[in-house]
């Protein structure tokens, strides 16, 4: 019996097949597969915000009350002439030894008196203070959203701001030297918190020193935000201008809209997740508010004492 000396094989037609089929089906995987690490990095970034606010709330447990929004202009709370002579240091820093970051709040308590977080007092600017400023580089994984990639902001990375009646920042200051960044900060309520003549509309928990208990928050815990979710600038793959860190960082009020692709701004929440911003409330939860949130709602879900009824049904 003869037997062919013929190779059993794929012709080039067949072979050519085969690479189109492979190709497509790789085509189909790869949406999927970044489907699937954009869920990821939601849930991830939402575990981070549950964090956060248990930390708050533990503080709440030790103090009777919620850590200040940040130690800037004392004792008149809306001063709009800060020039550097506080503090200056936000709550993401405040919250550091309810997060297991005990080492890295001695670290800064070793370099200062023992009040000098107090509420009532006022002392040297934390970024005039070297060894404060040589320790506020470190990275916080749990101020992180996977989703974002916070290095080289164009313009610096936020080290203080100061919000105040009428629609105004206050103060903005920055900084070239490489900081630890937060994606994570309180919210301020409509505008943060004025004074006479002034007087702020729909305060937030966390404003200028301020000492919110939680049976202050009388629209409901469940209907009142805590922190939100930021990457400075810009919300669309633009280059970012700005980053917060997270000695400085304190809280952003919602005056101005919750951002999106489109809308953008250091002073607005907003994240790398499509059409949607993580929000940890009062009560501890974390939600997800869509970019095209009812303004009105949004302003109300960020005020603790407005008396507003806010419809669920916006809020997903």
């Amino acid at each position: 019996m003869t037997r062919s000396s013929r190779r059993p094989g794929f012709t080039l037609i067949e072979l050519l097949v085969v690479i189109a089929i492979i190709a497509i089906l790789i085509g189909l995987l790869v949406p999927a597969v970044q489907k699937v690490r954009s869920a990821a990095a939601r849930v991830q970034c939402q575990n981070n915000l549950k964090q956060i606010g248990l930390a708050a709330h533990n503080y709440h447990g030790v103090f009777k009350c919620f850590p200040p929004g940040y130690l800037g202009p004392y004792p008149k709370l809306d001063d709009t002439n800060w020039n550097q002579t506080t503090q200056g240091v936000g709550l993401m820093c405040l919250i550091l030894p309810y997060l297991e970051q005990d080492n890295q709040k001695n670290l800064l308590n070793n370099q200062v008196a023992s009040n000098y977080w107090n509420v009532d007092v006022v002392a040297g600017y934390w970024r005039g203070i070297a060894n404060l400023y040589n320790n506020a580089g470190a990275t916080i994984p749990t101020y992180l959203c996977p989703a974002d990639n916070i290095d080289n902001p164009t313009a610096g990375v936020i080290t203080e701001q100061h919000t105040y009646p009428p629609n105004t920042l206050g103060t903005l200051t920055t900084s070239f030297r490489p900081l630890g960044c937060t994606n994570y900060l309180g919210v301020s309520g409509y505008i943060g918190l004025g004074e006479s003549p002034s007087p702020a509309i729909y305060p937030g928990i966390f404003t200028n020193r301020s000492r919110t208990r939680i049976q202050h928050v009388v629209d409901g815990s469940s209907n009142t935000l805590l922190f939100g979710e930021t990457i400075g600038d810009k919300a669309s793959n633009s280059a970012r201008q700005y980053a917060f860190s997270w000695m400085g960082g304190g809280a952003l009020p919602t005056g101005w809209g919750l951002a999106s692709t489109t809308t953008t701004g250091y002073l607005m929440f907003s994240s790398r997740h499509d059409g949607q911003v993580n929000f940890c409330f009062a009560d501890g939860s974390v939600r997800s508010l869509s970019t095209n949130i009812d303004f009105n709602t949004y302003i109300y879900l960020s005020g603790y004492q407005d008396g507003r009824v806010i419809d669920d049904g916006k809020v997903f």
